[in-house]
């Protein structure tokens, strides 16, 4: 954000890549499609919630910005 970043996504833990890639995945569709980054990555939890992905994989993702 220092850098001029309008906004970050990041875990608050560490999350497998492999794991994480089916969340991100889902978080750049619907961010293609809406530049609302925060609504986008709350899109992408609500899939990964459906979808039965473990709660340490999507739960600790948030968006920081402006």
């Amino acid at each position: 954000l220092n850098a001029g970043a309008h906004g970050v996504v990041g875990s608050l833990w560490l999350v497998d890549d492999s794991l994480a890639q089916p969340l991100m995945l889902d978080f750049h569709r619907a961010y293609s499609k809406d530049p609302d980054p925060a609504g986008a990555l709350r899109h992408a939890q609500l899939q990964a919630i459906r979808s039965g992905a473990p709660l340490a994989v999507w739960a600790g993702f948030r968006y920081m910005g402006r």
